[in-house]
């Protein structure tokens, strides 16, 4: 059962002020809020007012906190609840919801999957772009014989420091679309 307070603190929270004693939406949360969820029925009559049930055998009642002139407490017990529900398509909201929400987590596992699939993969080629690197750069080192005695002479004999010449490059215009400062052909295979 919710207390009166609880019921003040979501009326406010829903409409953002507090209510008057005849605040017609208070009064309906006042109403709504009277239901209890029982294992038996306790008050009179104790049965479902639908199928008559009042036994514990696993199904559970609810109260609607409402009381009719010679009748009694009014009771539903689950499984009624149920067929109405289903009755009334709220079942197949909640089905096809969990049905979304399903499909939703079978897709992320797939590509949860597929993303430590292309990790290892990435891994693994880096791996390989790694040792290639060290197998090229390695054989390059072994191709060129070592001269450090030749390195020391020449250091002796040569005092000038040694200038790289640099070439200069011819560039095409263009005149229309395409590549702009592009070097010939002529001069880089060798011109």
């Amino acid at each position: 059962m919710i207390t009166s307070n609880l019921l003040l603190a979501k009326f406010i929270k829903l409409y953002g002020y507090r209510p008057t004693e005849f605040d017609r939406r208070y009064l309906e949360l006042l109403e709504m809020g009277r239901y209890r969820i029982l294992e038996v029925p306790d008050v009179q009559p104790a049965t479902c007012c639908n199928c008559g049930a009042s036994r514990n055998d696993g199904r559970k009642y609810l109260d609607t906190g409402r009381h009719v002139e010679w009748f009694g407490a009014i009771f539903f017990c689950g499984l009624c609840l149920r067929e109405y529900a289903e009755a009334m398509g709220l079942l197949d909201v909640v089905k096809k919801e969990l049905e979304e929400t399903k499909a939703t987590l079978l897709t992320q596992a797939e590509l949860t999957d597929k993303a430590d699939a292309l990790q290892e993969m990435i891994l693994k080629t880096f791996e390989e772009v790694k040792a290639l690197y060290v197998d090229v750069y390695s054989s390059s080192n072994n191709s060129t014989p070592d001269s450090s005695s030749d390195v020391e002479s020449d250091k002796t004999t040569t005092t000038e420091p040694t200038v790289i010449e640099t070439k200069s490059r011819t560039t095409k215009s263009a005149t229309g679309s395409g590549r702009t400062n592009v070097p010939s052909l002529a001069n880089l295979l060798g011109g």
